[in-house]
């Protein structure tokens, strides 16, 4: 009887690691999703800044090239 008390321990412990492995796998493979998307979205903000920062740099020199000179 002893020895089947341990054996069912043992069968428990088993399955728990068996299942914790499995999971484990899995938040893997998500953190390596996630980093990907991270990276993509990191990209694509540094191309908005450039965007943004020409658009800031045209703006300005349009403003001036529409501005009437001051002798009129």
């Amino acid at each position: 009887m002893h020895s089947e008390v341990w054996e069912d321990r043992l069968i428990e412990l088993e399955t728990r690691l068996a299942f914790q492995d499995d999971e484990l796998f899995k938040l893997k493979a998500l953190c390596a999703s996630q980093q990907k998307q991270v990276y993509r979205l990191e990209a694509t903000l540094e191309h908005l800044l450039l965007r943004f920062k020409a658009l800031q740099e045209n703006a300005g020199s349009e403003k001036i090239a529409n501005e009437k000179p001051p002798h009129y």
